[in-house]
């Protein structure tokens, strides 16, 4: 007697077992999980359970539900898809092939200046994010436009894209852990993603980022600089 509802309902109550399954996954029990021993077994045998009974809905929302069901079944299959974007990597290849402005992929070798000033306000903030923002326009190194993703797992976006090189960074306000205070730093890095740039030019470019960095908030900027490996 039960089996019939379930076979008619099955199309409908598969986008909920998908987009409903992966939330409580993803936001519920991954996050406490992962920070127990052994965890990430259990966290696999539940992403398991979670796609073979919404694979068991779909082919009975497929094959004996109404038109409603039938429609259910192929919105949950496009449900899943996309919430294993990290697994199947489409996400990836289509930033790969369409949206090259989004991310820079430094060569190996490369040499690389990563920038950390500890602040202490919101005025401090928005300073150092203007001195970055003011930087980049007056050496042609465009802002990215970001866009949202429902998953993403590809090279990891800048916030800045030029000819030569890519600029990672910005600053805000940050709780590390639950329980702590809110911390304030800005933070900046720095690389070239084109191998014809010259080690010297790069040098210069960072330079004139830590002198700018530094005439606005002294000797609280603390630089680190990896020399280019020769191949």
């Amino acid at each position: 007697m039960l089996a019939k509802p379930i076979d008619k309902f099955a199309g409908v109550l598969s986008v909920v077992w998908a987009a409903g399954g992966y939330a409580l996954l993803r936001y519920a029990f991954v996050p406490v999980l992962g920070r127990a021993g052994g965890g990430q077994f259990i966290i696999t045998i539940l992403l398991l359970g979670w796609f073979g009974i919404g694979l068991l809905l779909v082919i009975g929302g497929l094959r004996r539900g109404n038109l409603v069901g039938r429609i259910g079944a192929i919105s949950a299959i496009g449900v899943f898809i996309a919430c294993a974007e990290p697994l199947h990597g489409i996400g990836r290849r289509i930033a790969n092939t369409f949206r090259r402005d989004e991310y820079a992929q430094p060569y190996q070798g490369a040499p690389e200046c990563r920038i950390h000033v500890p602040l202490q306000s919101q005025e401090q903030i928005t300073a150092f994010n203007s001195v970055l923002s003011q930087f980049a326009v007056s050496h042609s190194i465009p802002k990215c436009n970001n866009k949202r993703y429902i998953a993403y797992s590809g090279f990891s976006r800048c916030t800045f894209k030029g000819e030569h090189v890519a600029i990672w960074g910005g600053a805000g306000a940050y709780i590390k852990s639950i329980g702590t205070n809110v911390t304030m730093e800005g933070g900046v890095r720095i690389l070239p993603y084109d191998e014809k740039y010259p080690d010297g030019d790069f040098k210069r470019l960072t330079d004139r980022l830590v002198a700018d960095l530094r005439t606005a908030f002294g000797d609280k900027v603390e630089v680190s600089f990896k020399e280019a490996e020769k191949q």
